[in-house]
């Protein structure tokens, strides 16, 4: 696994390649935790959080979990953790925009998805 310096590094190049226009509102810009964090419906602890979108009187800001991409992409080339910190930025971009457009699509679908791994514990 990539330092978490070279982690920032990789999340600036990607996030360069994205328009200016939905970064609008984002003022508490994208922030890198170094733990990793699970889930509160995580049963074995086996489901991580890779990422969140937040919204606070501070501002709205997205959270990238460096430990969870540690545990998870461990053994995954640069190429391969690129394409997934750029899918979970693209989920949390989502819900930005979602959230300025006073839409929950995306909240409801990741509730289904939290709904369905429940499931295979019952």
């Amino acid at each position: 696994m990539i330092s978490i310096d070279e982690f920032e590094d990789l999340v600036e190049e990607i996030l360069k390649t994205y328009p200016k226009e939905i970064f609008n509102q984002l003022h508490g810009g994208i922030c890198i935790i170094e733990d990793l964090k699970y889930h509160p419906e995580s049963k074995a602890n086996d489901l991580y959080i890779m990422g969140e979108y937040t919204r606070s009187s501070h501002g709205n800001s997205i959270k990238l979990y460096y430990g969870s991409f540690c545990e998870v992409y461990r053994f995954s080339s640069v190429d391969a953790l690129r394409e997934e910190v750029d899918k979970v930025l693209r989920h949390e971009f989502t819900h930005h925009l979602e959230n300025l457009s006073n839409l929950r699509d995306l909240e409801e679908f990741d509730k289904d998805q939290i709904e369905k791994y429940k499931n295979k514990y019952k």
